[in-house]
């Protein structure tokens, strides 16, 4: 059963009853159940839930092109939501629109953000029917924002979007798109979860290295959409580039794109052609289930992708599963029961309990006998007091006095010069910012969330600032590196100034 579909040329099998052809799998089979082996799969006949058993699932990255498909033994179709076949529980795709609201230094990015808002309103306007849409904006606070829950309506999602305003100080991605994967992981009934960041890339906080990791483990792909406000040819266009498409798109399954927003034109052209591309991605993914009854094949999918070095050229992969149909766990068979065995010529129960009959009445006697020899009388014996008779080991109303702890000594003092509040620095390494996870917290909006580091080095103290937005400062003046400090010096994180209290 064939139906030929456009794409790079060639057609695509929807039924995979055939015989396996000379690009197929040889006489022994695979053993591999998905493909790749490792990261995100293209095709995975052993997929987790919400995927139904006994089905193989079918993810075409960004730049792809479903091509032939075909298996061995019984015959195999390819369906999507619109097929009455396709899981009513199961939800085919979501999208998490992750956009940056962080307004640039001295705000230069706000005069784009009407364009801005225009462009993400066109992608969501581009994406499949049936694809669910969440947006969150975030900023340096830690904390998410929902613009837009969740939803299949379209003009709801692109309404929301009235609602984004530009904020906040600092740019922290990777920690926002960490909390993003662990929102997006909870939604359990969805067959394929997305991100897309937007934002200009330049990231003023710590870059977390978990970021692909997790995303994958939670089968999640993260394709980025770079906002570049700047003009054309700056230095931090080129390194929010390559943060972009090196440290926050999925290897392989994400997309990345450039959108220069002081060019109109080829702002539109940039967001239309990253939208026709994930949209298709979409599109040609779905589930390949059995016909009849499952019985175990070896399954073919071949996909076009872009040639290395051939503009416009095109390679063909092939991805070569092993499909096992799901065997239901048969209950444990019942052991037999033994037959009772014989003690003296009689059953071993009756022997075993009348000997415990037997034990029991001797323990009663005996306790008896102690009794009567004590007398009867209720009295209860005396014990000699010793020497340690005035030590108490726990008696109630009077309990046992712990030693006393040895006090912890800080490593130093920073006094704040506007409320004179003390703040203890506990520990010879201790970082410093607004976040409440500091060693050193300071809730104010000129610090960053992870601001400076204060460590012991060499007998001495040695202030480093960790990357912040607003600057770190000994005795007025702006440090970069490490920097020693002594007793009296002041301190300035941000807006706010301390006088180091060194023991």
């Amino acid at each position: 059963m064939m139906q030929a579909i456009g794409g790079f040329g060639r057609g695509v099998v929807l039924g995979l009853g055939l015989a396996l052809a000379a690009t197929g799998a040889g006489a022994e089979g695979v053993a591999e159940t998905r493909s790749p082996a490792t990261g995100l799969a293209v095709v995975d006949c052993k997929p987790a839930a919400p995927a139904p058993q006994d089905s193989c699932t079918l993810r075409i990255p960004p730049l792809h092109a479903r091509g032939d498909m075909r298996g061995s033994g019984a015959g195999f179709s390819f369906i999507r939501p619109s097929d009455s076949r396709f899981p009513a529980a199961v939800l085919p795709s979501a999208t998490m629109l992750l956009v940056d609201r962080t307004p640039g230094p001295g705000g230069a990015r706000k005069p784009f953000i009407r364009f801005e808002k225009e462009l993400v309103e066109r992608l969501i306007g581009a994406l499949p029917p049936q694809e669910l849409v969440a947006i969150y904006t975030f900023d340096e606070g830690g904390t998410l924002q929902p613009l837009v829950p969740f939803t299949d309506l379209r003009q709801r999602a692109i309404a929301g979007m009235e609602g984004f305003v530009a904020g906040g100080v600092n740019t922290h991605i990777a920690l926002n798109l960490l909390d993003a994967i662990k929102v997006l992981s909870e939604r359990d009934d969805v067959l394929y979860r997305n991100i897309v960041v937007v934002t200009d890339g330049e990231e003023e906080g710590l870059f977390d290295d978990t970021v692909h990791e997790r995303a994958v483990a939670e089968r999640i792909a993260v394709s980025s959409l770079g906002f570049f406000w700047r003009g054309t040819g700056s230095a931090e266009i080129g390194r929010a580039k390559d943060y972009l498409d090196t440290r926050i798109t999925t290897p392989g399954f994400g997309l990345t794109t450039t959108v220069m927003l002081r060019n109109r034109t080829q702002a539109l052209a940039a967001v239309d052609e990253f939208a026709g591309r994930y949209a298709s991605a979409l599109q040609q993914s779905g589930l390949i289930v059995p016909e009849g009854k499952p019985e175990a094949a070896d399954v073919v999918v071949e996909t076009a992708a872009p040639k290395v070095g051939a503009p416009g050229g095109t390679a063909t992969i092939t991805h070569r599963v092993r499909f096992e149909p799901h065997k239901a766990e048969a209950p444990p068979a019942a052991e037999p029961k033994p037959e009772p065995g014989l003690i003296f010529g009689y059953p071993r129960m009756w022997v075993l309990g009348g000997g415990a009959g037997a034990m029991l009445l001797l323990i009663v006697l005996v306790a008896l006998v102690v009794f009567v020899r004590r007398g009867g009388d209720g009295g209860e014996d005396e014990l000699p007091l010793g020497e340690d008779d005035d030590l108490d080991f726990g008696a109630p109303g009077r309990p046992m006095m712990a030693a006393p702890a040895a006090p912890v000594r800080a490593m130093a003092t920073l006094v704040r010069e506007d409320t004179r509040e003390r703040l203890v620095v506990p520990s010879p390494t201790a970082t410093i910012g607004r976040a409440g996870t500091n060693a050193v917290p300071i809730p104010d909006d000129s610090v960053s969330r992870l601001h400076a580091e204060l460590k012991l080095s060499g007998g001495g103290l040695m202030l480093t600032d960790m990357g912040s937005l607003n600057g770190t400062f000994v005795n007025g003046r702006r440090i970069k590196e490490g920097t020693c400090v002594k007793d009296g010096d002041q301190i300035g994180f941000g807006q706010i100034r301390l006088r180091l209290v060194a023991p």
